[in-house]
């Protein structure tokens, strides 16, 4: 298996959330995030690369 070590972007909001919702599955931290709340997490400069 490769890696590709990058950046996020929006691309990749739908495959981002569903990685955080099977790890919360496993997890259960009681964190719930949308598309909505992972595209604000793009565009938050504190969070950014």
């Amino acid at each position: 298996m490769d890696f590709d070590w990058r950046a996020l972007t929006r691309a990749d909001i739908v495959a981002w959330n569903q990685l955080l919702g099977a790890a919360e599955t496993v997890d259960k931290t009681g964190e719930h995030y949308n598309e909505a709340d992972l595209s604000e997490e793009l565009d938050n400069s504190a969070t950014g690369p």
